[in-house]
């Protein structure tokens, strides 16, 4: 038998998850399911909230792992599962200090360690970002993300070849890391090595043609939509700039914190682009109604908006958030029934672009780690060019 410890529900976690691990589900689940019966503990909040994590319910998962920390802050591993859940709602402040907290206690966590270089990383901070790849790669010495991240800073670094070294060796061990041979790819064309730049961006796309974000595989055709703008009565069709220009498709809600943080950039694409491409934004369903599910960062930012319960109501939604980012491209509104969206697989926020054929071009999700504004710009000028 395996011995419980009462006392200490932590050992009790720690030792079942691990017998589970290792294949001994019988005796782990023993130790899991007493934590379990007592719900009104960290133990017990934490091992729900990793539950529904795994599930990717992240809204479960964040609800859980806040009673947790309400409990016992100082649960082994339990910042650095918050501050996943909150990078999932978009919320990379409120996940940067969870990781620092998880650091602060154990500096060797590696998700908190590699999570939080990729904050840094994105927000330009390349000398506080890489003594966090370097020890998340000593941690977990055969990880291809973790090794991802140097490779990255010594492109930002202006070297080139240095990264190539440092990526073959990744694409040798990982030869299906797209993330990989894309960076590759940058780092050969930065060399002037075009045929193997031509090479890798080739593979990239191939094995990132359906992401693991989802959403519609490149070179597929994009389903037509005929919807309402969010102010008068014109009605706009993706068919209606078939032969003519390609289309830049923005789906996204005001309340979607991963929308609203890029907004500024695509404002910006916009202005060098609105003349040879169009710009669309179709307003989707909200990504944090009041009635659905919290956001950290809506309740800091004051916003809370109710799902709405008319179309009438939804245009006027689009019309304030077109307003309030300043967007100066055409809204188009998606029905309550949300056919658009799901036929896009837009919910919470997405953007395509689209050629003047009608297949997708590109495709991400719409946040500072998923969206590349230069992989979009670059797009843009291949399809403007054909």
């Amino acid at each position: 038998l395996v011995p419980a410890y009462p006392d200490n529900r932590a050992i009790d976690y720690m030792l079942g998850m691990a017998l589970i691990r290792s294949g001994e589900v019988a005796k782990g689940q023993a130790l899991v399911d007493g934590i379990l019966r007592d719900g009104g503990s960290a133990e017990a909040h934490f091992l729900l909230g990793t539950v529904a994590f795994m599930a990717k319910d992240y809204p479960n998962a964040l609800k859980e792992f806040s009673e947790a920390i309400a409990f016992n802050p100082a649960l082994a591993s339990l910042y650095s599962y918050y501050g996943r859940t909150l990078l999932f709602t978009g919320d990379a402040e409120g996940a940067e200090a969870a990781f620092r907290k998880q650091l602060a206690s154990d500096p060797n966590d590696y998700d908190a360690n590699l999570r939080l270089a990729e904050i840094l990383f994105q927000r330009r901070q390349y000398a506080d970002a890489r003594p966090l790849y370097e020890r998340a790669l000593r941690v977990r010495p055969g990880s291809a993300e973790a090794a991802l991240g140097p490779a990255e800073l010594d492109l930002a670094a202006g070297q080139p070849e240095k990264a190539r070294r440092r990526l073959e060796e990744i694409v040798a061990r990982s030869p299906d890391y797209a993330d990989a041979h894309r960076a590759l790819a940058v780092a050969a064309e930065e060399l002037g090595l075009k045929q193997q730049s031509v090479y890798e961006h080739a593979l990239a796309a191939k094995l990132g043609g359906v992401s693991a974000t989802g959403g519609l595989p490149m070179g597929s055709q994009a389903p037509d939509f005929d919807l309402q703008v969010s102010s008068g009565d014109r009605r706009v069709r993706l068919s209606d700039f078939r032969g003519r220009r390609p289309v830049v498709l923005v789906m996204g809600s005001y309340s979607c914190p991963r929308f609203r943080s890029q907004a500024g950039t695509l404002n910006t694409l916009h202005t060098r682009y609105h003349d040879q491409a169009e710009f669309l934004l179709v307003y989707i369903r909200e990504a944090h109604g009041a009635v659905s599910w919290r956001s950290t960062i809506n309740e800091r930012e004051g916003i809370d908006l109710p799902d709405p319960a008319t179309f009438e109501q939804k245009r006027e939604y689009a019309a304030s958030c077109v307003r309030r980012l300043k967007i100066p491209f055409v809204a188009a509104v998606d029905g309550l029934d949300n056919v658009t969206e799901k036929s896009y697989t837009g919910w919470p926020s997405r953007l395509y672009l689209i050629d003047r054929e009608g297949h997708v071009a590109f495709n991400s999700l719409l946040d500072e780690f998923s969206f590349d504004a230069a992989a979009l710009d670059a797009a843009l000028q291949s399809v403007i060019r054909r």
